[in-house]
């Protein structure tokens, strides 16, 4: 159905004595025109389209990253829980041990270490918003239990323990042989190096 349109008039006349022709001309350039304006149309048209595509697209993929990065915090938000709660238990088992030696102590521990070990100290009570104060009353009690239960941890009087060093537990008011040494005349030097040569 396609008609083969010129610009020229029909009938040859230039000026254009006959009025149809000239409706037909100026329908002409209505129709070029039309059809100028339709391309420039559908142009646009299809590059709303693309442009669309794209944003919803892009929304799609936003949408996405958006979940992504609200997993990514949870799971940065989860560590971040769980290194506190990490910090937080070792900080109160500390506060807890070193008023359990404390206490220990007090009530005359030999060995307040080797006390704690035999302790189960996950009972005392500790106030964590109050700046982790320990219950004085919790740890007592497990200090009494601990007395009852290994009696030998605890001083009954004054119990002097001697250490394992060589000399440490010789009475410091004897004089030595050696103390006089500048003292000593040669023969005396002589006897003293051969009875330490004898040890």
């Amino acid at each position: 159905m396609s008609e083969a349109v010129s610009d020229q008039p029909i009938n040859g006349s230039a000026s254009g004595g006959n009025p149809e022709t000239k409706n037909d001309s100026v329908a002409y350039d209505t129709h070029r025109k039309l059809l100028g304006e339709k391309k420039t149309m559908q142009a646009a048209l299809a590059e709303a389209q693309a442009r669309l595509e794209t944003l919803e697209q892009d929304k799609l993929s936003a949408d996405g990253k958006k979940d992504e990065l609200i997993q990514k915090l949870q799971k940065g938000v989860s560590e971040k829980e769980e290194k506190l709660k990490k910090v937080v238990g070792a900080f109160q088992y500390r506060t807890v041990s070193n008023k359990f030696m404390e206490e220990a102590k007090a009530a005359g521990c030999i060995s307040p270490e080797d006390l704690k070990a035999l302790a189960d100290l996950s009972t005392v009570e500790v106030d964590v918003d109050n700046d982790f104060a320990v219950s004085k009353e919790s740890v007592t009690s497990i200090i009494e239990d601990l007395k009852k239960r290994v009696p030998f941890f605890f001083n009954k009087g004054s119990v002097n323990i001697l250490d394992k060093t060589p000399n440490n537990n010789i009475d410091t008011k004897q004089e030595s042989p050696t103390a006089k040494i500048d003292k000593m005349s040669v023969p005396e030097l002589m006897n003293l190096a051969k009875s330490l040569d004898k040890r």
